[in-house]
């Protein structure tokens, strides 16, 4: 159909449905198939909270029906038209994993384009009360590097470990100038 109805030139003489069809018969095929105006994308802003203790990063599974289905994922939520980005992203930390959390740094944020949404991720390191502890459940772990090396997470959850890598390489390489230059021979 796409290969012999195209909008503007349709290829009616060659077409094995053209006594089926409307357009045909009324004389004017070229006014069909008509084109939809598309999906309207929608402007989103999302937060996640990169939170680390001793080596290790907080991650949590997403639900296994909806976006990115059973992927691991730095936690964080989409930020209401009413709230603040911060309070969005210690409101999500708070309910869904029962940690006060404190903004230390927001990191660069970054656009990320899905089918019907454009998303603007804002990236926050946090900081949490020496006793907080997280809510109890299989979904939610702290994770080594090796662990993240070893799970699948969405594309821009990807790109934010990435720059976790890299940040922490230069910081090594900052704090202890005399391995980095041991490596780099």
């Amino acid at each position: 159909g796409s290969l012999i109805c195209i909008p503007e030139t349709p290829k009616c003489s060659i077409c094995p449905v053209k006594s089926l069809c409307l357009a045909f018969r009324k004389g004017d095929p070229s006014k069909l198939p008509v084109k939809s105006n598309g999906v309207r994308v929608k402007k989103i802003e999302m937060v996640v909270g990169i939170l680390e203790k001793n080596g290790r990063l907080l991650i949590r599974r997403r639900p296994e029906r909806g976006i990115w289905g059973g992927l691991w994922e730095i936690p964080g939520t989409i930020r209401a038209k009413e709230e603040t980005l911060e309070d969005a992203l210690k409101a999500e930390f708070k309910e869904a994993l029962g940690l006060s959390a404190q903004i230390e740094k927001k990191e660069n944020p970054f656009e990320h384009h899905f089918t019907h949404r454009d998303a603007t991720i804002h990236p926050f390191r946090l900081t949490t009360a020496v006793n907080g502890r997280v809510k109890r459940s299989k979904h939610i772990r702290w994770a080594t590097q090796k662990d993240l090396n070893k799970l699948s997470f969405p594309v821009p959850h990807q790109k934010i470990l990435s720059s976790l890598v890299i940040a922490r390489s230069v910081a090594t390489k900052q704090s202890r100038p005399e391995i980095a230059s041991l490596r780099s021979q």
